[in-house]
């Protein structure tokens, strides 16, 4: 009898120890599951809040940028004679900030109010010291400003984009040393409009050429660079499209890429000879305004462009190249797909040489709290929207100068754009 009370009173101390046992590793179990949820929402929540400081970061420097457009405006105003209102002062200030590369240009040129923090000069943001936001906190609170904001008028390159809503860009060739200039290279199809994973090219055959087709968006396109110029005197009804020997005021190159097969640069002399459709690379009969093949390296090594081409330019007939007088019109025959591209201007000696007053570089730097964000934009300084006439054709006659000869190629690789979605051609069937 004694022993079995021992032996019960024995079970009894197991079954507590085991009821121990699950009570301390449940309770481990939940604390791991509190403690990874509140990890999880306090996560969330910073990243939350880096997100808005950034976003907030970013909207300050976009309005360094805006003031920057203004100040610019202002600026060119007051050097045409359009403005007279403080102009003594505003091109005083600009020009200073544009030689000093001051990170207060803008500040002084439109007279805004200077805050201090933290020993540096910055424009804060209008807030609104009522408003909340969704958390009830005073819109304040995100401390806006823009603290550094720089302008240049003179860049190594010029850089836009050119679409199915904009295919052409004339740019000038605006430079004090324009009789300098021997050479341009032309980069074209960014790393953003393609991804080294996605990029194909055209196929390369000797004996046709393939054009884009619905499978090949993510292509570089096709691309013409026209070349424009005027000597000292100028005869538009003589000396405009027919070249004389290695010189001519009109050359045009259609580059084609490819992967393999193709070249690297055009010379002054062939790309002379395509403004005159009576000739040749050999001067002796047919036609040289053709495709040049351009082999493109892609995105390896790091480049930003896919393409990239050597330009060698010709002489202007009658005289020295005329400053003013020179330009390139960039064109996306096809229309497809968006292309960024850059253009940069070499001496004989290989140096470059820098645009003047083509565009503005702005780079400004934006502040929300202790959180900061830095963009680069371009603003136009001239007028590269202008609606040059793309598909106009005339001939005075039927027969040797005044006769049109004209080579076509068709191609079973047909497709358009349509709202951004990609078809094929209704009477694309073979």
């Amino acid at each position: 009898m004694k022993m079995s009370k021992e032996n019960n009173a024995a079970t009894k101390v197991k079954k507590g120890a085991a009821s121990l046992y699950v009570v301390i590793f449940t309770t481990l179990l939940l604390g791991v599951i509190t403690l990874s949820f509140i990890r999880i929402i306090l996560s969330e929540t910073t990243q939350t809040s880096n997100t808005d400081l950034s976003q907030s970061a970013y909207d300050s420097a976009l309005a360094g940028v805006e003031d920057a457009k203004v100040a610019i405006l202002r600026y060119h105003d007051c050097l045409s004679g359009r403005a007279t209102n403080d102009c003594s002062r505003i091109i005083s200030a600009m020009q200073k900030g544009i030689e000093s590369q001051s990170c207060d240009v803008v500040r002084d040129t439109l007279g805004r109010t200077a805050n201090t923090t933290d020993g540096k000069q910055e424009v804060i943001i209008q807030e609104s010291s009522t408003g909340s936001d969704n958390g009830g906190n005073k819109s304040t609170s995100l401390l806006q400003a823009y603290t550094c904001v720089k302008i240049a008028e003179e860049l190594e390159d010029y850089r836009s984009t050119i679409s199915n809503n904009f295919r052409t860009r004339i740019l000038p060739l605006r430079t004090s040393r324009i009789n300098d200039v021997n050479y341009i290279t032309f980069k074209w199809y960014s790393n953003i409009n393609g991804s080294a994973s996605s990029l194909n090219y055209l196929p390369n055959s000797d004996s046709r050429f393939y054009f884009p087709s619905n499978n090949s968006k993510y292509s570089p396109p096709v691309v013409s660079v026209e070349f424009i110029q005027a000597g000292n005197s100028f005869r538009p009804n003589e000396d405009f499209n027919v070249p004389s020997g290695s010189k001519t005021n009109r050359a045009e190159a259609f580059l084609y890429p490819v992967s393999s097969g193709g070249i690297n640069s055009i010379s002054a002399d062939s790309f002379a000879k395509t403004g005159n459709k009576m000739t040749d690379d050999s001067g002796t009969g047919g036609n040289s305004n053709r495709l040049y093949k351009i082999t493109c390296d892609g995105f390896n090594n790091g480049r930003e462009f896919a393409c990239e081409t050597t330009i060698y330019l010709p002489q202007p007939i009658n005289g020295n190249r005329s400053n003013n007088a020179a330009f390139l019109r960039v064109d996306l025959p096809y229309g497809d797909p968006i292309t960024d591209f850059a253009v940069q201007m070499y001496d004989y000696a290989g140096n470059e040489i820098k645009f003047e007053g083509v565009q503005a570089s702005i780079d400004s730097t934006g502040r929300a709290n202790d959180l900061y964000r830095r963009i680069e934009s371009r603003v136009e300084l001239v007028d590269v929207y202008y609606p040059y006439p793309e598909f106009a054709i005339q001939s005075d006659g039927t027969s040797g100068n005044d006769a049109i000869i004209k080579d076509f190629y068709s191609t079973w690789n047909c497709w358009y754009s349509n709202n951004g979605a990609y078809d094929s051609c209704p009477n694309n069937s073979k």
